[in-house]
């Protein structure tokens, strides 16, 4: 019979040994890949809170000079303006009320989009017909009652309205103080009171928050962020027809003459960035939009 033979103590502890180094190659390999994808996880987090902030605010902004929608406070760290939360087009109107064409047609594309429920804290603007006396324009108004009805009662003689909406959709009616004198096909707005600035959160840090305004604002609500620690990281400047640099806080007649709105926005990352090549560290980013209002005086 053959003598069988085993691994010896050295043979096994040299495979223990490429075993251990094998592990922590691996281990590190993986340890090193999990950081690199957590630190442009953090960056691509931190940039995309930067643009989404920016966004946002001009959106907001680029409807600022639409006649009778002004600026009406503006600080180095915050801005009041009427926001356009829906658009439309009128498809009818009778007295006091104006009817918009419905969201969504059975044909075509929608003449309105409504972001949010108007209501009666909500003004709207539309742009009237004038007369020799009193020339086109638009014209601004209270909202007091928003209803929906059928299109048959408001708009089935209009062009704007296919045969099928005509006799089964609904339309949302406006009813406005004082009333406003249009025509099918007129565009309307409706606008919301809002602030939008920088504020501190429970968590210590920056965000861009919105606050709806009337007869005074009510609790912030986040919009984007965080921006690191600093009520600077939100930052607003100001510009008139000339390039001029209009100081904060603008106030009085100096705010009809706003043509141009600089936003400043300044982020850091919640963790550590560990790239190769950088120094690990807490990663900071930032980004610069010029927001030219719209038919600026």
């Amino acid at each position: 019979m053959s003598a069988r033979r085993g691994f010896t103590l050295v043979e096994l502890l040299c495979a223990f040994v490429l075993l251990a180094i094998l592990g922590t190659t691996i281990g590190r390999l993986l340890i090193g890949q999990q950081r690199f994808y957590a630190s442009v996880g953090e960056r691509l987090a931190m940039r995309s809170q930067l643009r989404d902030g920016a966004d946002v605010l001009a959106l907001a902004l680029r409807h600022a000079a639409l006649q009778q929608t002004p600026i009406v406070a503006a600080t180095d760290t915050a801005i009041e303006l009427s926001t356009v939360i829906g658009a439309g087009t009128a498809c009818g109107a009778s007295g006091a009320e104006l009817d918009l064409a419905p969201e969504g047609p059975s044909v075509g594309i929608p003449l309105t989009a409504l972001a949010l429920t108007p209501d009666s804290a909500d003004e709207i603007v539309a742009y009237a017909t004038g007369s020799a006396a009193s020339p086109s324009g638009w014209s601004r108004a209270r909202i007091v009652a928003v209803t929906t009805h059928p299109a048959s009662m408001a708009c089935a003689t209009s062009p704007l309205l296919s045969a099928t909406d005509r006799a089964s959709a609904r339309v949302t009616a406006i009813t406005v103080a004082p009333p406003i004198a249009v025509t099918s096909g007129a565009p309307v707005r409706i606008l919301r009171h809002a602030r939008l600035n920088g504020y501190h959160a429970s968590d210590g840090r920056i965000y861009l928050g919105y606050r709806r305004c009337g007869s005074g604002c009510n609790a912030v609500q986040p919009v984007s962020g965080p921006y690191g620690a600093s009520l600077r990281n939100v930052e607003f400047r100001y510009f008139d027809v000339t390039g001029a640099a209009l100081p904060a806080p603008v106030s009085g007649a100096a705010l009809s003459r706003i043509t141009r709105v600089d936003v400043m926005l300044r982020a850091s990352s919640l963790g550590v960035v560990d790239l190769p090549g950088l120094a690990r560290s807490v990663a900071h980013d930032s980004i610069l939009v010029s927001i030219g209002l719209r038919n600026a005086p």
